[in-house]
């Protein structure tokens, strides 16, 4: 994760961002103060489950909004957590973060992923839940 971040730094500061605005700026970014809590289910797609009261959730990595994105699905329940990968009435902020990969490529290998489970019940991360996912 350190890199992404030394990238993404790198990235921003050659495209003109004000080096002092920067430093102003990335202490208040939820996902820089967050990043080491993401980093603990990053890997569960291969592992298995995340049980969460009586659920099962399969851990689905998609990224493509954010590197390590991913999304949990109960497949008895049809249940998905989207977080920020699937919003009902918006549309997924999917931004190059650094020369290096294709963020809309894996973003729409992820929707592919996403497709072929069968949901009834979307949870995203922001606004309302919904029923028609995809």
């Amino acid at each position: 994760m350190v890199r992404l971040w030394d990238d993404m730094i790198k990235y921003t500061l050659s495209n003109g961002f004000p080096k002092n605005e920067l430093k102003q700026a990335l202490p208040n970014l939820p996902a820089y103060l967050y990043e080491i809590k993401n980093r603990y289910l990053l890997g569960f797609e291969r592992w298995g489950f995340v049980g969460i009261g009586s659920y099962m959730f399969r851990c689905v990595e998609t990224p493509g909004h954010s590197e390590g994105h991913i999304c949990l699905y109960e497949p008895h329940a049809k249940i998905l957590v989207s977080g920020d990968h699937i919003l009902n009435d918006i549309t997924p902020t999917v931004s190059l973060r650094s020369e290096h990969g294709n963020p809309l490529k894996e973003y729409l290998a992820s929707l592919d992923k996403i497709e072929a489970l069968e949901i009834d019940l979307a949870l995203p991360g922001h606004r309302e839940i919904f029923k028609n996912c995809l």
